[in-house]
């Protein structure tokens, strides 16, 4: 091939080019009308879907809000009945702690504990050391009197013996 062949192969195709972009419409009216109406259906379709894909997406968003604010809800109540166990778990432990230093029997201590009264553990033990003031108070210990015969038994023959020696019987 010669280079104007070439030349003029290029010059063609570029001039075809030229052509057709002008020949190519820019816009949507400068289609034929039956281009337009069609494009126009299809713009309509697509808005269509669009809107149903927004729909749906708004619907499945609101949906999901809805059961994660359900299961928000269950999870806090169940969060604050197993606060109110601790709580009530913790008072009763400091009750129990407070009638035991305090020196309640084992055995009583928890009825003992149920009776005491306070916000804090300080106020348990001086709740239960002021009970046990009351049920218990101090009583002097009585001491022996050595002359009553501690050591003696008391049906015995030495206590008899003492007897008859103050009686002067033999």
């Amino acid at each position: 091939m010669s280079d104007e062949a070439i030349v003029e192969s290029t010059e063609t195709t570029e001039a075809q080019a030229a052509e057709a972009s002008e020949a190519t419409p820019n816009r949507v009216e400068d289609l034929p009308e039956f281009a337009q109406k069609m494009i126009a259906e299809l713009r309509d379709e697509a808005k269509k879907y669009r809107l149903r894909s927004k729909e749906a997406a708004e619907k499945a968003l609101s949906e999901a809000e809805a059961q994660h604010a359900e299961a928000l809800s269950s999870l806090t109540a169940e969060l604050e009945s197993v606060a109110a166990e601790r709580d009530s778990v913790r008072t009763e432990l400091a009750r129990l702690k407070a009638a035991l230093n305090a020196g309640v029997p084992a055995e009583m201590a928890d009825e003992f504990a149920s009776r005491l009264k306070g916000e804090t553990a300080e106020d348990y033990v001086e709740d239960a050391k002021r009970l046990l003031e009351i049920f218990q108070p101090n009583k002097p210990e009585r001491k022996a009197n050595p002359a009553q015969g501690q050591h003696l038994p008391l049906n015995g023959d030495p206590v008899l013996n003492m007897v008859k020696n103050k009686l002067g019987i033999a």
